[in-house]
């Protein structure tokens, strides 16, 4: 039978840029924002934040950054660098020639006059009235009128890059061809000088006589206004490609650049040592700001690094890296595994901390892998960690355990079984759980664990690799796994005591999971579902089509989800022989899905995408003007007659749990299109009929003691 795919809505591949202003979202990003290389930063105050991006996208916090809101300025174009006036008010530049402003916080955006076609690089203002703008081929701009026009002057062909002025008349600019330049009469007129040959990105000086430079062959100081240039030894000249150089006193400085670590002086740059002490990564970063005691650092991947004068550097607005893994432990408390890190969230996906663990200094590089975490009730946890180290070839990998929801987790500890240990499947039902893998001294094993006691070995074969575990309850478990020469499904149902093997037709593999001590699923990675009735004992092909999954999980014998490549997330409310898509709002190859109830799940994917739903996913679109309906209504469905699709409107009166069924003519229920809490509105949806026979249908909608039904006729 061909899968029964049904899209709820029309609106499903509205563009990202559109603004749901009445949709009640079933999936919401959580982590990381923003996703792009964030080029500029600018805090107008301890809390109020701006970053310019890639593509036209403009950034803002309102928390300290915290968390981040995503504003598109519609140009299409790169942005570079931005200048604001006050918490709601300034510019933006970047790709050709582009100059746009907003009054409003970043809501919108106008264009203003550039006089040039060549990228603009810098910006910045030295009164209400008065500003600058360095760019490409030498051009400077400036505005006497609060950037209503601008005017154009060439100081060289050089792309200058970064622009700086300490008053009203003294400024600095550099750029590339080791080209540096000074104005000390407002932009009448420009001193250049050559410094080396070199890229030079980033001028900063902390007094009329005292600067620095930062470029492709370093650091440079001047101490007589840039007359002559020194260069600063920083390290070692493996850290010397630097993007920018910014003084937060006389004294105290910050410098870094392309993969390299953020680096600090406190003696007005004769010294240097690096300043990381908590998260860093081989990342470029592009600028520092600070306003008050708080520094921020953004860079590539979205990543925005954020410390007090008195505080190691954290990231805030997540991670890039791939989320391997994620579970969630209650409605408010997510834990991930990204490659090197682990991340958690005790407020639904809100605020983020970040670790990682086994660094030793940054010439080391890192070993850890975390590969796996699972939770099997709201405080009890599981994470699966490969370690190794110093280019041996010798790894291992253990299991640490949480009790508090992933709040904290036990101390890494020995390796489970021996070196060379490969742990692929975990599962757990409350204070029972199971791993299975294969190592270098047993062949394939699966061991146990009760109530956060040692593992134990349940089964063994030497020449057998088991790749995944379901339990359905703490006694019955299956194991997916490679016996000999063909795929196999272990059995127990006694919690490991005894194990039974059956062999699995050729063919037939992919992600499993028992809904019940009976019914099981798998679903291999091209979409093919097989269904077993038995217990894991026999299966059969129950459908194809889905699409590419990476991972699937069912909360019941009914309801379940599936993810996969490309934004895809299915949903099934009928043990998986029908399915929904789900609108996800991203492009990007999900990997994995998890679920605490019905209503409460999480998915995480490529370049560190989380996605959070507090009502099983679901997206419905209130139309029309946001009007509170005085009673509960249920529509007609239009068009009527229909092939093969048809909308449903209703109108919701008061906030609850609202039911949307579809029967046939014998009353036997084919779907539930709808079972959410929806609050007061004017909703609409729709049915797909492709796969179903010509005929009459009845569709039901029960809300707060309100229930209609009425008919709908296929045709085809």
């Amino acid at each position: 039978m061909k899968t029964k795919i049904k899209y709820l809505i029309s609106f499903l591949f509205f563009l990202f840029t559109i603004e749901y202003s009445f949709a009640q979202t079933g999936w919401g990003f959580r982590n990381p924002l923003p996703q792009n290389t964030i080029y500029k930063l600018d805090f107008i105050n301890i809390n109020t934040g701006y970053g310019v991006c890639g593509a036209g996208l403009v950034i803002s916090t309102t928390n300290g950054g915290n968390t981040w809101d995503m504003h598109r300025s519609l140009t299409g174009r790169n942005l570079y660098a931005l200048y604001f006036f006050n918490v709601s008010s300034g510019y933006a530049v970047g790709d050709s020639g582009t100059i746009i402003y907003t009054s409003n916080s970043g809501v919108n955006w106008v264009t203003r006059n550039p006089g040039s076609a060549g990228s603009l690089n810098a910006i910045t203002f030295t009164d209400l009235n008065t500003g600058f703008i360095a760019g490409a081929n030498g051009n400077v701009l400036k505005t006497t009128n609060g950037g209503l026009n601008w005017i154009l002057q060439t100081i060289s062909s050089n792309t200058l890059n970064d622009i700086q002025f300490i008053n009203l008349n003294t400024g600095f600019i550099s750029g590339s061809g080791g080209l540096f330049a000074k104005t000390t009469n407002a932009g009448l007129n420009w001193f250049s000088t050559i410094i080396d040959t070199s890229t030079f990105r980033s001028v900063w000086f902390t007094s009329i006589d005292t600067g620095y430079a930062a470029g492709s062959n370093g650091l440079y100081k001047t101490v007589n206004g840039g007359l002559n240039w020194v260069s600063l030894n920083v390290i070692n000249s493996y850290y010397n490609d630097m993007y920018f150089i910014r003084f937060i006193n006389r004294d105290t400085g910050y410098c870094s650049g392309k993969n390299n670590p953020i680096m600090r002086t406190y003696n007005s740059g004769a010294n240097w040592a690096m300043d990381i002490t908590g998260i860093f990564g081989y990342y470029t970063y592009y600028d520092l700001c600070f306003t008050d005691s708080v520094r921020y650092i953004s860079g590539t991947e979205g990543y925005v690094l954020k410390s007090s004068t008195s505080s190691e550097w954290q990231t805030v607005g997540g991670t890039k890296h791939n989320i391997n893994s994620i579970a969630i432990a209650g409605v408010n408390n997510i834990s991930a595994c990204a490659d090197n890190q682990t991340l958690f969230s005790p407020n639904g996906g809100i605020n983020w901390k970040i670790d990682t663990y086994g660094q030793n200094n940054f010439f080391e590089p890192i070993y850890n892998h975390f590969k796996m975490t699972l939770f099997s009730n709201f405080n009890n946890g599981y994470r699966i960690t490969r370690y190794g180290g110093g280019g041996t070839g010798v790894y291992w990998e253990t299991v640490s355990r949480s009790t508090n929801g992933g709040v904290s987790w036990d101390a890494p500890g020995g390796w489970i079984g021996s070196w060379f240990t490969d742990i692929y499947g975990l599962d757990a039902v409350d204070n029972v759980a199971l791993i299975a893998g294969r190592n270098a001294y047993q062949g394939g094993f699966i061991m146990k664990s009760v109530s956060a006691g040692n593992w134990e070995t349940v089964y063994t074969n030497l020449y057998d690799s088991y790749y995944q575990v379901s339990m359905a309850d703490a006694n019955t478990g299956i194991v997916y796994g490679y016996a000999g020469s063909s795929y196999s499904i272990l059995r127990t149902e006694n919690s490991g005591l005894n194990w039974s093997t059956y062999n699995l037709p050729d063919g037939y593999h992919g992600n499993i999971q028992l809904l019940s001590s009976s019914i099981g699923l798998m679903i291999s990675g091209d979409g093919i579902i097989y269904r077993s009735s038995n217990g894991g004992v026999n299966w059969s092909i129950q459908d194809t089509g889905l699409g590419n999954i990476s991972s699937f999980k069912f909360v019941n014998v009914d309801k379940g989800w599936a993810v996969g490549n490309n934004g895809l997330i299915l949903y099934s409310s009928d043990g998986g022989y029908n399915w929904q898509q789900q609108i996800s709002h991203t492009n990007q190859n999900l990997r994995n899905v998890s679920f605490m109830d019905e209503l409460n799940g999480v998915v995480g994917g490529d370049s560190g995408i989380v996605l959070k739903t507090t009502n099983g996913g679901i997206t419905y679109i209130a139309i029309g003007d946001p009007i509170i309906p005085h009673n509960f209504m249920l529509g007609q469905n239009y068009p009527n007659p229909f092939n093969p699709k048809s909308k449903i409107k209703f109108h919701i009166a008061k906030l609850g749990e609202v039911k949307l069924v579809i029967f046939d003519v014998l009353g036997r229920k084919i779907t539930t299109l709808l079972n959410e809490r929806l609050s007061p509105g004017i909703y609409e949806t729709a049915w797909d009929g492709s796969n179903f026979a010509s005929g009459i249908y009845f569709y039901r909608l029960t809300a707060n003691g309100f229930s209609e039904t009425k008919k709908m006729v296929l045709t085809k």
